[in-house]
């Protein structure tokens, strides 16, 4: 359930619509260069990341991604034991994570909506992301991303995230990757 399916939105003012974006490119910049320690601040203690199955259908009404089926289903807890590996005294010994792969971050057309009756925002916002690891070619993948944001003080946090991949095959080594 999104932040849509509770109550009727509203697009936000463009002040706010710029303290969402800064908010978003910032947390793009912190996961550009594995500082998860520092992403994790930024996230709800009840924060969810979801990334559905995509799949091909004949009738479009259907939807583009399976209902409750999941490549990545993860939350603060899981993501948190996982960024573990990132450790120096692990690091070494992280043979999937060593050497680090190159990940960017392209994030676009930002939509932000207030939900009514509460402070919460949703936030729909389209990314690109390239990926490569060691010598072998980037791979570049588009998605849409719906996010929840709630207030804190002069910024926001994360509530949640669902990511809608474009592409119904994918052609990376892993998903250990925050798009």
């Amino acid at each position: 359930m999104t932040a849509t399916d509770a109550a009727p939105e509203t697009w936000v003012s463009a002040e706010t619509h710029w303290s969402i974006t800064k908010f978003l490119l910032d947390e793009a910049e912190l996961l550009d260069h594995w500082r998860y320690g520092d992403w994790s601040h930024r996230i709800t203690q009840d924060f969810w990341y979801r990334v559905p199955v995509p799949v091909t259908r004949d009738d479009p009404q259907r939807g583009r991604h399976a209902e409750g089926a999941y490549l990545v289903d993860e939350t603060r807890g899981s993501l948190e034991y996982w960024f573990r590996r990132y450790d120096p005294v692990l690091f070494e010994y992280a043979w999937g994570e060593n050497p680090l792969q190159r990940v960017h971050r392209f994030i676009t057309n930002i939509r932000a909506r207030q939900v009514a009756g509460s402070g919460e925002v949703h936030v729909t916002a389209n990314l690109l992301l390239s990926f490569a690891r060691q010598s072998q070619p980037a791979v570049l993948i588009s998605a849409e991303r719906d996010d929840l944001l709630v207030p804190d003080g002069s910024s926001w946090l994360l509530a949640q995230r669902t990511v809608l991949l474009d592409q119904n095959v994918l052609d990376m080594p892993h998903l250990r990757v925050i798009f």
